[in-house]
């Protein structure tokens, strides 16, 4: 069905009222919902509102290299649930700190005060370093050795801190020496057995954790993302 979508949009226009005709022929009732919930409103008259994932950006995003809702906005790679949740939570007067960059990074910029950035890939730093806005640090480090890539970071604290990229164990003890005492820390993937030391070491220093499970862009399995957070927190959990 959705090659299908994909074959017929070169021929038809989005409104097209041969194109909606056709579809309503041809799909089933079930596949008519299931193409609701990834497309705009309009694409087989079934709803009156655009369906999640075509919210979300998924379905455009199975295209794109950079992370976009439905409205083009740049979102981090963490599952939608967690984006749901933070987004109006976020303000002005909070420093982020993340460990791995990208749309992540102009979402950040976009919604707080500052973010610092630490990437060990520099291809992947050099394409970022492009759009970065002026409330934004990039800084490349490559991981190896892993105490010079530790020492890289400046002596700040900050109220987020999101470890979403390689050797993410070892970055969560560094995650919580630069958090604010009002911090919470995120880390994605946190369903991954290999996170679970890193997980368990948070918990024992005295935070708790939210779950988050859900799809996020390009991703077709449930993943989940976590918030570790203590009381009277920057947030307000």
């Amino acid at each position: 069905m959705i090659f299908f979508e994909r074959y017929i949009k070169h021929f038809f226009s989005r409104d097209s009222t041969l194109k909606t005709l056709l579809l309503k022929l041809i799909l089933s009732k079930e596949e008519k919902r299931f193409f609701s919930l990834i497309s705009p409103a309009d694409s087989v008259k079934t709803l009156s509102k655009e369906g999640y994932l075509y919210q979300q950006g998924w379905w455009n995003g199975l295209h794109q290299s950079w992370h976009k809702n439905a409205d083009g906005e740049y979102i981090p790679w963490l599952t939608y649930p967690c984006i749901a949740f933070v987004t109006p939570l976020l303000n002005k007067q909070l420093r982020v700190l993340e460990f791995g960059g990208g749309s992540s990074t102009l979402y950040w910029a976009k919604h707080t005060q500052k973010v610092t950035t630490i990437e060990h890939d520099k291809t992947w730093a050099k394409k970022l370093s492009n759009l970065l806005p002026t409330n934004s640090t990039l800084i490349y480090k490559e991981l190896q050795p892993f105490d010079e890539f530790e020492t890289a970071i400046p002596a700040e604290h900050y109220h987020i801190v999101l470890v979403d990229g390689r050797e993410r164990v070892k970055c969560l003890p560094i995650a919580l020496r630069q958090l604010t005492l009002d911090g919470i820390i995120i880390l994605d993937d946190s369903n991954r057995k290999r996170y679970a030391p890193g997980r368990e070491s948070l918990i024992k220093a005295g935070f708790k954790e939210l779950h988050f499970w859900g799809l996020r862009h390009q991703s077709m399995q449930m993943t989940c993302t976590s918030i570790f957070y203590r009381n009277d927190n920057c947030l307000g959990i």
